[in-house]
């Protein structure tokens, strides 16, 4: 073993004190998480980190975002400014092919008739909870806000795994969840 020719009471008054500490420690919480942790890693049963993450962005004439539709399933969505329409394509690795399409008319859904040029922000969100007993509804909400009305429309994906799984295709519309004002709350307009 090697000797530090560093006197004890002047090892706290080195400039190398407080790194060497800061790294001991963590050396040693690292090394007690891995052996003692329930959640330790071993060669049978490696630890998965899933971490869940969504996106959004745009341009003058579009704009996209990402979201889960179920556990291990994720959509595109996109929102073409110039016709109002919401869309969202699913990719399926048993197709090898985008093969799940839904859309909507948002323009309708928000009544923009009246609106000369509509600006839209999209986002998703997480939907955890009970879920319409006669339609199935995937894992994300699509939030569409046109900013010059300050109306909001929040939409469901209409969700089956038993198809995706299989690999059929499915295609159908958006469910409309609510619309409202951003700027009164939550109210319908």
């Amino acid at each position: 073993m090697y000797a530090l020719p560093i006197r004890l009471g002047t090892l706290r008054d080195s400039p190398w004190f407080r790194p060497i500490l800061a790294c001991s420690l963590i050396l040693a919480v690292v090394e007690l998480g891995t052996n003692f942790a329930p959640w330790s890693a071993t060669p049978e049963a490696p630890v998965v980190w899933k971490i869940p993450a969504s996106a959004s962005d745009g341009g003058d004439d579009m704009r996209m975002a990402t979201g889960a539709v179920s556990d291990d399933v994720e959509g595109v969505f996109f929102l073409d400014v110039r016709l109002g329409k919401l869309i969202c394509s699913i990719y399926n690795p048993a197709s090898s092919s985008f093969n799940s399409f839904f859309q909507r008319d948002v323009a309708a859904d928000l009544q923009l008739d009246g609106v000369q040029k509509p600006k839209f922000l999209l986002v998703t969100g997480e939907l955890n909870g009970p879920r319409r007993s006669s339609q199935m509804i995937g894992n994300s909400i699509v939030y569409v806000l046109e900013t010059t009305s300050s109306r909001f429309a929040a939409y469901g994906v209409p969700w089956r795994g038993d198809l995706y799984a299989s690999g059929r295709p499915q295609v159908g519309s958006f469910l409309l969840l609510h619309v409202g004002l951003a700027r009164e709350g939550t109210g319908s307009p």
